[in-house]
């Protein structure tokens, strides 16, 4: 499977936070992320680490809206 690149903006709308916020997130080294072409790109695999790692369901849990 393909994994596919995300820009901050479209993570930003998934997550229904601000571009900027995204982008401390970045900075602050909480998601992986490359610069292409001076633009923020995050592999989605990434940002799907991410919010289990940060997840408040008990392990083994997973929201269907998450799925």
């Amino acid at each position: 499977m393909e994994d596919t690149m995300l820009s901050v903006t479209e993570i930003a709308n998934m997550l229904s936070v601000s571009k900027r916020t995204v982008q401390r997130i970045v900075k602050r080294g909480d998601l992986d992320a490359i610069r292409v072409g001076g633009q923020i790109r995050v592999r989605r695999s990434a940002l799907d680490k991410m919010l289990r790692e940060r997840s408040v369901y008990p392990d083994g849990y997973t929201p269907t809206s998450l799925v």
